[in-house]
């Protein structure tokens, strides 16, 4: 069928859904749209016009999908091109990505502004992620509803990260390197990704539907590979309430934070797992650590945890974890924040974030530095050594062989070997030990990686009771690391740590 046939059509068969209707609730049908000969190649048709021009950016879907179209008129996306214009630095090979063009979306060759040149691609329109519309708005279906690509990284040939990318913006590049942007194996043995409980905060497709409530369809959606906690997950580029286009209060002091939503799925034991994905719960004071009996917490006055000031600023997890500066010297680089490090490590050389670890001496301390008067490194490194002094009087692992041997410092190897139950996460029994050995996992620095990663009992039965080679292999222990080094409530993990001391020379006669 010739274009211009099937553009009349296009009139026709919008006319014909008017008539029956539509069941998408996010679809709300508009004046009846009659397009005009589009100058594109493959069937993009931009804005729509009004009145004789593109001014009122009216985008062609938006005639019929006129709640995404508000919405998106509150986008940054849709003033794309007056912002790239306005700027100091608005150049030719800008323009792509301030338009409607091949990038973000599956076509490989030049379509839209830059096959044309024509006005109506300005700006950041629903084709610029979905593609070509036209199939769909001449016959509305399903099955030809143009789907977006949620797929993210440098090496992507569709979705954000086709203009998110570069010197100038480096989201997709940091996103890369941050934990984020990786996915465990998606396996049959048990990994984070093949338990649906994890894959809520794990696994992308999980992460829209559980956490935000997302259903809306996309390419990737029915795959079976793990998705990583993609750009979208995060940010509904149709457009939000808040900045960014973020699903969620990024501010909120409560467990509706963007970030504290999976930040806090478990602060109190019992849990096999040990503490996972606390740090929400420490920031906030909530539902988090084993309170010893008759706990007479020094800073507390009794146990009434309270947030600490790092979560009450306006900007809660954001102030620290989400830092932009920018690099002139050697070389022009706007950091993005999106490695969600607090203190990145620093390229010696180009001053850029780059994965660690490093020495602190390579970190950058400019945001803990801009409320603590440049006092940041010091004043971290002494809240670690504080740390680690309380912990290693629970558990000093002296062989740094992160198994809990009777030969290991501290108190809990005097008393968990004449009684292997004394000390053992699985069951739901709390004993004062297993209490102070929630504690340490809960404050547990870089320092202290075994609290983190630890086998108990090893000769005696564990996990593998009926071991090939005969060796008993023990109880392993995890936990997810959730203190910051301490910093997401230095005066509560002080206060945990020193009672559950307390608590396990009381309770297991271990005085002098």
């Amino acid at each position: 069928m010739r274009r211009a046939t099937k553009l009349t059509m296009v009139a026709v068969l919008l006319g014909m859904a008017l008539a029956v209707g539509c069941t998408d609730e996010e679809t709300v049908f508009t004046d009846r749209p009659v397009f005009d000969e589009p100058a594109d190649v493959a069937g993009f048709l931009g804005y729509y016009m009004v009145d004789g021009s593109f001014e009122a950016k009216q985008t062609a879907c938006g005639n019929c999908h006129a709640t995404y179209q508000a919405s998106w008129h509150t986008t940054g996306h849709a003033d794309a091109w007056a912002g790239l214009q306005s700027s100091d630095h608005a150049a030719a090979y800008c323009e792509n990505c301030h338009t409607v063009s091949q990038l973000g979306n599956l076509e490989v060759e030049d379509v839209g502004w830059p096959a044309t040149g024509d006005e109506r691609y300005h700006d950041v329109q629903c084709e610029s992620c979905h593609g070509s519309g036209l199939e769909h708005a001449s016959g509305p279906t399903a099955a030809n509803a143009p789907l977006c690509s949620v797929e993210a990284g440098t090496t992507a040939t569709v979705g954000c990260g086709e203009c998110h990318n570069g010197a100038h913006h480096p989201f997709v590049e940091q996103w890369e390197e941050s934990n984020h942007g990786s996915t465990p194996a998606w396996e049959e043995s048990g990994s984070t990704t093949s338990r649906a409980s994890c894959r809520i905060c794990h696994e992308g497709r999980q992460a829209l539907v559980d956490v935000f409530g997302e259903t809306s369809n996309y390419l990737e959606k029915d795959g079976t590979d793990p998705l990583p906690i993609h750009c979208v997950v995060c940010h509904d580029p149709h457009g939000t309430d808040f900045e960014g286009n973020l699903r969620a209060d990024p501010h909120s002091s409560g467990l509706t934070n963007l970030c504290i939503r999976c930040h806090a799925r478990s602060g109190t034991p019992p849990s096999s797992h040990g503490p996972h994905a606390a740090q929400g719960l420490l920031i906030l004071g909530e539902n988090v650590g084993w309170i010893p009996p008759d706990f007479l917490s020094p800073t507390f006055g009794g146990f009434l945890p309270e947030p600490h000031a790092h979560g009450e600023t306006d900007e809660m997890c954001a102030t620290c974890h989400v830092t932009t500066f920018e690099v002139t010297e050697p070389e022009t680089f706007n950091s993005v924040g999106h490695t969600f490090e607090a203190i990145s490590c620093l390229d010696a050389v180009t001053g850029v974030p780059v994965p660690g670890p490093c020495e602190n001496t390579d970190r950058d301390f400019r945001v803990c530095d801009t409320c603590h008067g440049g006092e940041g490194q010091i004043m971290l490194e002494d809240l670690v050594a504080e740390i680690n002094l309380l912990l290693d009087q629970l558990w000093d692992d002296e062989d740094a062989d992160c198994v809990l041997d009777q030969g290991d410092g501290g108190l809990l190897p005097l008393v968990v070997f004449p009684d292997t139950l004394t000390l053992y996460p699985d069951d739901d029994l709390i004993t004062v030990a297993e209490g102070a050995w929630w504690n340490a996992q809960l404050a547990y620095t870089h320092d202290r990686p075994c609290f983190g990663d630890a086998t108990l009992y090893f000769g005696l039965a564990g996990d593998d009771e009926e071991p090939a080679d005969g060796t008993k292999d023990g109880i392993h222990v995890s936990a997810h690391k959730a203190s910051g080094e301490g910093i997401h409530n230095p005066d509560l993990l002080r206060a945990l740590l020193e009672a559950s001391i307390e608590a396990v020379i009381e309770f297991y006669g271990l005085g002098l």
